[in-house]
């Protein structure tokens, strides 16, 4: 890596990457559940299953903040920048997008 950080990015990357397996794991039922189950249990099953991919998304988050905050001098502030620039905004303007020009 050109930023000499080659062991922090690898755990960084297998973070990323077991939080997204276990999501995997963890939506299989989720997805059997909504398939056969009946309308009224339909969106209690939506809202479980958002609730848990909020769950794991923030601790993916949380661990990585940790393992950055080992490595470099970087404060909550900087984060939740890096975060609303990185992850959030980018999510608005394709739902945006989505709705505004490709749904009329």
């Amino acid at each position: 890596w050109i930023s000499g950080f080659s062991d922090t990015a690898n755990h960084y990357i297998f973070i990323i990457f077991l939080v997204n397996k276990l999501l995997a794991i963890v939506l299989i039922p989720f997805v059997i559940l909504i398939a056969f189950a009946s309308p009224e249990w339909m969106n209690v099953y939506i809202t479980l299953s958002l609730l848990s991919i909020g769950v794991l998304l923030l601790s993916r988050y949380i661990k990585s903040y940790g393992l950055l905050r080992q490595k470099f001098t970087i404060t909550p502030f900087h984060f939740i920048v890096f975060f609303l620039g990185a992850e959030f905004i980018p999510l608005l303007i394709i739902y945006k997008v989505i709705f505004d020009y490709i749904l009329v």
